[in-house]
């Protein structure tokens, strides 16, 4: 139905300008390589295709007002290295009416927040570990209604930005510290969440009208040594040869409990139609120790990334990556071509 049809791959390009942070590494150096991949099944598949790289802000706007397409395969996470402004690439396509892949700027937004991800959550009483958001270091002088341990995170970033070793504090200097040092380092307030101690699943979700959960990933922590929290930080995605890189191991599928299985894929259903997810979406949880879920984040348009965590549920329901990648593309275009005929 779609063959011929021409799609633009967008994506993020930050070898063209300096890193401000020494966080860049392996996340950049396969990005070329997984463009490619993704161009070659779209092409095969039938589409005509052509790439956008976004590194700079007046020319990927100048880029879009000439850009004539059938569809944005949308992997722009960022402009000029800001990960905030990923909502306003969204934002341009919808001004310009350009149909693209994934969800649209008021979901990235909401799900970039991860406080305000939580407060719509805990509405709609989807469990989520008690919080508490910090701007600036507590020096202190400020009081806490949380039970350590305690996780520190960025509030804004993903891809596990910021979360290392360090993240997971068990008193008051710890926190004192890793506060201070999220909100200088990253220029941003700083979360702060009960950790809950337990296993970590993904939960992979496609399509719209039904959307399908994949089966469930689980990271395996088994391997890591002791003195290290079990937990999934930057290294464990994009630093090859650290601990947490070689002994965080993804399982699929997690071998839960039927019952367990049943509560955290109605949990991500919810998680992903309240959050206003579309084509497709990843949810985080943990497990603690009673078998409790609690959500972590809702990722919206997570990495599609042959080893990534999307990639490996897909393959287990039976999709190869470059059927996965075609099969987004036919979902959104299912979705544009539907709302147009109900607009008529």
């Amino acid at each position: 139905m779609f063959k011929g049809l021409e799609i633009t791959v967008i994506y993020n390009d930050p070898t063209m300008i300096e890193p401000k942070t020494e966080v860049y590494d392996s996340s950049i150096t396969e990005i070329r390589n997984e463009i490619e991949f993704i161009t070659n099944s779209l092409e095969n598949a039938g589409f005509k295709v052509q790439v956008l790289p976004v590194y700079n802000a007046r020319k990927f706007i100048n880029d879009l007002l000439s850009l004539k397409t059938n569809l944005i395969y949308n992997f722009c996470e960022m402009v000029e290295l800001e990960s905030s402004e990923e909502i306003f690439a969204a934002g341009l396509y919808e001004l310009l009416k350009i149909p693209y892949t994934g969800a649209p700027p008021m979901t990235l937004g909401l799900c970039l927040d991860k406080a305000k991800t939580k407060i719509i959550l805990s509405h709609y009483k989807i469990p989520t570990a008690k919080f508490e958001i910090f701007n600036e270091s507590l020096n202190g002088h400020r009081r806490i209604d949380l039970n350590f341990p305690l996780i520190v995170k960025p509030l804004h970033e993903d891809a596990s930005t910021g979360i290392n070793e360090k993240s997971v504090v068990y008193e008051m200097k710890e926190l004192e510290e890793r506060v201070e040092f999220i909100t200088k380092m990253f220029k941003q307030p700083a979360l702060v969440e009960e950790f809950i101690d337990g296993r970590e699943v993904n939960v992979a979700i496609l399509g719209n009208k039904p959307p399908i959960v994949l089966p469930i990933s689980e990271i395996d922590f088994s391997q890591l040594p002791s003195h290290l929290p079990k937990i999934v930080t930057y290294e464990a995605k994009w630093i090859p040869n650290t601990d947490y890189y070689e002994k965080t191991i993804p399982i699929c599928p997690a071998p839960l409990d039927p019952e367990l299985e049943r509560k955290i894929k109605e949990i991500a259903l919810s998680c992903y139609n309240i959050m206003g997810c579309r084509d497709y979406a990843r949810v985080d949880m943990r497990i603690d120790k009673n078998g409790n879920p609690y959500v972590l984040e809702v990722n919206p348009n997570p990495d599609l990334s042959r080893n990534a965590g999307f990639m490996r549920s897909a393959s287990v329901y039976g999709l190869t990556p470059s059927e996965t990648i075609v099969k987004i593309a036919e979902i959104a275009l299912e979705r544009i071509y539907e709302n147009k005929e109900v607009k008529k």
